[in-house]
């Protein structure tokens, strides 16, 4: 009987993390830790691809700037999590439509 022995092409709890390396094709590694890394590319196809990958496509750091929420939506947020009292001539249906009516096209 023939036994056949399957590799998982996956990520494993050994493997280096992205960020290292992506260190390590940077040289950015103590000489230590850049051995290890070396000698774990020898044996596990996947961070060899995943090294190949992130090689060809550096990430980038982007800055972001966080949106403004419309003032109806967050006072149903809050309204929802409890964090604001709602008028009590208003109802939850009634905030969240209040700048904006919905159409059958918005759907």
């Amino acid at each position: 009987m023939r036994t056949s022995s399957i590799t998982i092409f996956s990520k494993q709890a050994t493997c280096p993390s992205a960020e290292t390396l992506v260190s390590y094709h940077t040289l950015n590694l103590a000489y230590g830790a850049a051995a290890h890394v070396s000698e774990h590319l020898s044996s596990c196809e996947f961070c060899g691809a995943e090294l190949k990958l992130l090689s060809e496509h550096v990430p980038v750091e982007e800055e972001y700037r966080e949106a403004e929420i419309p003032a109806h939506l967050r006072r149903l947020a809050e309204a929802l999590m409890g964090t604001a009292e709602l008028s009590p001539l208003m109802s939850l249906s009634e905030i969240s439509c209040e700048r904006e009516r919905l159409t059958l096209t918005d759907a």
